[in-house]
């Protein structure tokens, strides 16, 4: 998210060429090369030490899902908020301006984002998961097109850009809901295994 989104503005949005701001201002390469010698340690001294001990053999399948993954806690999950929030208006405004069809402000986007994501935590559907992201997705549209209308005064929103718009939310937030518990559960068994080899 830090790296590719980045690299999308500065390609798509910023319109500028590596070689030619380095040859501009030599100053910005060698901040580039300063800036991967502090990312090659921070995972050499930070994230390697952190990460759970490789599997013995060569696997060819992932691991087995958690058949019962750990059960979220009663009331709003703050930081799971704050971070859906964040990645969608980090997606959101990245392709907003590429779009010429959008006239929002990031601001604007910023605040859509955070309803979108808040909507989409307060509604519970029964069925599956296809069902789940069909109504998902129409609410989603609904919510776009009425907030591009409330909020650009440059006419309505075309339908095929509120729809890109209304699938790229209902796509983050199902996977991220389905996959979070999956990813919590993990670790959970992870920091379990670490914590039995310390004791042993």
């Amino acid at each position: 998210m830090f790296v590719k989104l980045p690299q999308e503005y500065w390609i798509h949005v910023a319109q500028l060429d590596f070689t030619d701001a380095v040859a501009d201002h030599p100053w910005f390469g060698v901040l580039c090369l300063l800036g991967l010698g502090v990312l090659a340690w921070l995972v050499w001294f930070v994230v390697r030490p952190r990460m759970p001990q490789p599997l013995a053999d060569w696997h060819f399948t992932a691991p087995p899902v958690p058949s019962t993954p750990r059960p979220r806690a009663a009331g709003v999950a703050w930081s799971e908020l704050a971070e859906k929030s964040i990645l969608l208006t980090l997606l959101a405004v990245i392709v907003a301006e590429i779009l010429p069809s959008v006239h929002l402000s990031a601001l604007d986007i910023a605040l859509g984002a955070v309803v979108l994501v808040t909507a989409n935590l307060a509604i519970a559907t029964r069925g599956g998961r296809g069902v789940h992201f069909a109504i998902l997705l129409a609410i989603d549209f609904a919510l776009i097109y009425a907030g591009s209308r409330a909020l650009s005064d440059r006419g309505n929103l075309p339908v095929a850009t509120g729809l890109f718009f209304a699938y790229l939310t209902t796509l983050i937030v199902v996977l991220y809901d389905t996959y979070r518990p999956i990813r919590a559960a993990r670790d959970h068994l992870h920091a379990d295994r670490d914590q039995q080899r310390a004791v042993n």
